[in-house]
């Protein structure tokens, strides 16, 4: 049979019009630009919302009283501006053509995350110790607060599959291809349980109550 051409030579259009022909490729291309989009958008919304608004890191628009929750100096700003602010920073970016010149800037995030990641850990582990042993009280199976969250959290776990197929393509021994891709998922996954596990039991659920461990 006739298999159309796929849209913009990408790997997933190509693998939707196999399947589906000329409507999974169109198909395919649709989603493939509202996926980032969509997660662009909710990264855009996340900063603005940590940085200013109701809660947010930096509220007023001139210094305070030495309060951090009295503004009455000055104007606590909409997170809406911070987000238009983020923004201008943001759209530039979209106009650089090769991302690796980014990289550094990728690296340095994943210091700052490695970090995190070991402080809280370390704390927690001083928390375990002082107790002594892991806090089971009031832990459900499934916490009837959180667990929407855990929904829309997860789907950043999904954040990169626009890139797996292109990623295949110029692998040079793509027979391992499949046995590496399964253990980085695996791993990732298996880190992401262990992770959870060890700060709601290492904590305590009297202390994380936020989605973001962070947070608490």
């Amino acid at each position: 049979c006739d298999v159309p051409a796929p849209i913009g030579g990408g790997a997933l259009p190509a693998l939707g019009s196999a399947a589906f022909g000329k409507t999974g490729q169109i198909l395919s291309a649709i989603l493939l630009v509202l996926r980032p989009f969509g997660f662009c958008t909710a990264y855009v919304y996340f900063i603005a919302s940590q940085l200013g608004g109701e809660g947010g890191v930096i509220q007023c628009a001139t210094s305070h009283n030495g309060d951090p929750e009295d503004c009455s100096d000055g104007g606590i700003i909409s997170r809406w501006w911070w987000l238009l602010i983020t923004l201008l920073l943001y759209l530039p970016l979209v106009y650089v053509r090769k991302i690796e010149k980014l990289a550094f800037t990728h690296m340095f995030s994943d210091i700052l995350i490695i970090i995190s990641i070991v402080v809280l850990c370390i704390y927690c582990g001083i928390d375990i110790a002082k107790r002594p042993g892991f806090a089971t009280e009031c832990i459900e199976p499934i916490s009837p607060k959180f667990w929407p969250s855990a929904i829309g959290f997860s789907m950043y776990a999904f954040e990169g599959i626009g890139v797996i197929l292109p990623i295949k393509e110029i692998t040079e021994k793509k027979e391992d291809y499949l046995k590496i891709f399964t253990c980085v998922v695996g791993s990732i996954g298996l880190f992401y349980i262990v992770f959870s596990e060890y700060m709601i039991f290492g904590y305590g659920a009297e202390r994380v109550y936020h989605p973001l461990i962070t947070e608490s």
